[in-house]
C-alpha cells in the first residue's frame, strides 16, 4: 500500500478531486462531503474542508459569463453574444488545484452563400453582421433595399427581384386599355370626350420600371359661327357647321388668330381669356364690341384686331 503523504502529493500534482480517491487512501474524507465551495483534506483518519478559489473565470471573447461563485466545484455558464457559436464546453468548472477547466470560444454564424431568384449577389464575407448587394436581371426591380446583411440567426435578410411594373400611366384628362402593367406590356391611351391625343396612342412598359414617352391628351376647341367653346361633352352641334382645331394648350394668340382668319368669314379680332382657354372670333369692330356691353383689356382678357383687306 503506498504511503498516504506521497499518494496525496502526487495526486495534488495531477488535480485529482480527493473525493475521487479510494477509501484505503481518503481516510476520513471517504464518503464525506464538505460544503460545495470546499475541498475534503484528509488528516489521517480524520478530515478537514478547506476552501480552494479560483478567482474570476477567464474572460471568453465576444461571450458573457454571469459569475455566481469562484470556489472549488462552481459551474459557471458561457454564452456566446447574439449572432455567434459556441464551440467548447458550455460550462467552466473551478478544480481543485484552483484553476478553471477548458475555455470554450465563440466564432460568429456563418450565413452561406446568398442567392436571389431573378438576379445575383455580389458578396466576401458571408459571416454575421457582414453585406451583400443584389442585382436584378434586366426587367426586373429589387424590392427593398439592394444591401442584404447576414443576421444572427445565420440567415440573410430578405430580398427579392421582382418583375418591373410601370404601374397606372397617369395622362390627365384620360383612361389606359390593358390588362397588364409590368415589363414589356403595352397599353392604349384613350382620351376623354373634349380631349385629343398629342403623341403615341400606345406606350410600353420599360425595364426601369417607367413608360416609354407618354402622350398628351390636350383640349379640343369647337368654334360655332363667332365663338370658340371648350369641347365638353353635352355640346349640342345641331345643324351648325363645327370646325375644330387642337390646341396643344390655347397660349397662343397667334393660334386663335389664326384660326379665325381660315375659318371666320368677316374675321376682325379676337378675345383670348388665358385662364379659361378659349378663343372667341370677332366680326365685329372694337367699338361695336365695346358698344354691345363687353369688357376688353381687363388683365385676364387679350382683345386683338387686324384690319380685313
Amino acid at each position: 500500500m503506498p504511503n498516504l503523504a506521497t499518494f496525496e502529493n502526487s495526486a495534488r500534482s495531477i488535480h485529482s478531486d480527493i473525493r475521487d480517491w479510494p477509501e484505503e487512501i481518503a481516510g476520513g474524507c471517504y464518503q464525506h462531503d464538505c460544503p460545495p465551495d470546499k475541498m475534503c483534506y484528509p488528516i489521517a483518519t480524520n478530515f478537514t474542508c478547506i476552501s480552494i478559489d479560483c478567482g474570476l473565470p477567464p474572460q471568453v471573447h465576444l461571450a458573457v459569463i454571469n459569475t455566481t461563485s469562484t470556489f472549488f466545484g462552481n459551474n459557471e455558464t458561457v454564452e456566446c453574444l447574439p449572432g455567434y457559436i459556441l464551440y467548447g464546453p458550455r460550462t467552466m468548472r473551478c478544480q481543485a488545484d484552483k484553476q478553471w477547466s477548458e475555455k470554450p470560444y465563440c466564432l460568429p454564424v456563418n450565413c452561406g452563400s446568398p442567392f436571389v431568384e431573378n438576379g445575383f449577389v455580389e458578396s466576401g464575407m458571408t459571416t454575421y453582421g457582414n453585406t451583400a448587394d443584389v442585382f436584378c436581371d434586366f426587367g426586373y426591380l429589387v424590392n427593398g433595399t439592394n444591401a442584404i446583411i447576414c443576421q444572427t440567426n445565420g440567415v440573410w435578410s430578405d430580398a427579392e427581384c421582382i418583375v418591373a411594373d410601370c404601374g397606372d400611366p397617369e395622362v390627365d384628362n384620360s383612361v389606359y386599355v390593358g390588362d397588364n402593367t409590368s415589363y414589356g406590356a403595352q397599353v392604349d391611351i384613350i382620351c376623354d370626350v373634349g380631349y385629343n391625343l398629342d403623341g403615341m396612342r400606345t406606350i410600353q412598359c420599360q425595364a426601369t420600371g417607367n413608360w416609354s414617352t407618354k402622350p398628351q391628351c390636350v383640349i379640343v376647341v369647337i368654334c360655332i359661327d363667332d365663338v370658340c367653346f371648350r369641347a365638353y361633352s353635352g355640346i349640342m352641334m345641331s345643324s351648325y357647321t363645327a370646325f375644330t382645331y387642337d390646341f396643344t394648350v390655347v397660349s397662343t394668340i397667334n393660334l386663335c388668330v389664326q384660326y379665325c382668319q381660315t375659318n371666320l368669314p368677316g374675321y376682325k379680332g379676337i378675345n383670348y381669356n388665358p385662364l379659361d382657354d378659349f378663343c372667341r372670333c370677332l366680326s365685329v369692330s372694337l367699338e361695336e364690341y365695346a358698344n354691345a356691353g363687353y369688357s376688353y383689356g381687363t388683365g385676364t382678357n387679350y382683345d386683338l384686331y387686324e384690319p380685313i383687306s
